[in-house]
């Protein structure tokens, strides 16, 4: 790695700081899906009767940087639990320049409410998102839910 500081440093997080590395991957800086829109708050309504795909971010063959997840937070304000799944996918198709919709897979199931967020961080060692790989989000409905949520994820995007 250009840096030449091992990810597992504390250093590490420094050294992005500083270089401007940090990447954050929320609401209103993700391409959201269309007929999905921040509401008044800034967060995006709980989905009722069809599920929300939100991709976060992918990293191309070629592209000559890599995500270290540093730390990500889901909360909601909604009537009932909302379950939110991680995907990743890890098979980019050249030929349609594409990620196949069928090789997505859950990486992380969570369930939030207006009790109980999802945190998490990664002092103990950074996943990394590295060339031909993606995630995103899929928030699943629940019927008669009403309310809102928010995520906010951070990571370093580092040059190779």
């Amino acid at each position: 790695m250009a840096h030449g500081s091992p990810y597992h440093s504390k250093t590490f997080a420094e050294w992005c700081s500083i270089n401007g590395y940090q990447a954050f991957f929320q609401p209103n800086t993700v391409q959201l899906p269309a007929g999905v829109a921040l509401n008044e708050y800034g967060w995006l309504n709980v989905p009722s009767s069809s599920e929300i795909v939100i991709p976060l971010a992918q990293v191309l063959p070629g592209e000559t940087t890599e995500l270290y997840w540093f730390s990500e937070k889901i909360v909601a304000n909604s009537s009932n639990p909302i379950r939110i799944s991680l995907e990743g996918n890890f098979q980019y198709d050249p030929v349609t320049g594409t990620f196949p919709d069928d090789t997505w897979t859950t990486t992380a199931g969570y369930v939030v409410s207006n009790a109980k967020d999802h945190n998490w961080s990664g002092a103990g060692g950074l996943i990394k998102t590295k060339a031909g790989e993606a995630l995103r989000l899929r928030v699943h409905p629940t019927n008669g839910n009403t309310g809102d949520f928010y995520f906010k994820f951070v990571a370093f995007e580092v040059p190779k």
